[in-house]
């Protein structure tokens, strides 16, 4: 039975030590502007391992592809009550004051600011 489960965690696909260590230092909350970070409550969006979410998404991430100044993720997103699968982007060129934000199914950016 140990086997098995050793079998099984090997198994797990692992990101590289490094690309962790580059999305950590964007994990927070971010507001969609930086004045707005004083509320709690405007403080409307997360990056953390493994999570993106907003007022009306939530999507799980994995797989990062770094491109420069353009991180994607393979997404499996809630918009509302729709399911959405495909590509979440982060600009991350202002990090880690400003972060933009594309959702799967082609969309606009979403400029969002980090609150400290």
């Amino acid at each position: 039975m140990r086997y098995l489960a050793l079998c099984a965690l090997l198994l797990l696909p692992a990101m590289p030590s490094t690309a962790y260590a580059q999305a950590a230092e964007i994990h927070g909350k971010y507001s969609t502007q930086a004045s707005l970070c004083k509320d709690k409550a405007m403080q409307v969006f997360e990056i953390h391992k493994g999570f993106v979410g907003g007022p009306d998404f939530n999507c799980t991430v994995a797989n990062e592809h770094v491109a420069g100044n353009l991180w994607n993720f393979d997404a499996k997103c809630i918009q509302g009550d729709k399911k959405k699968s495909g590509t979440l982007s982060l600009d991350v060129r202002d990090k880690p004051s400003r972060i933009k934000l594309s959702l799967p199914v082609k969309q606009d950016w979403i400029v969002m600011h980090r609150c400290y």
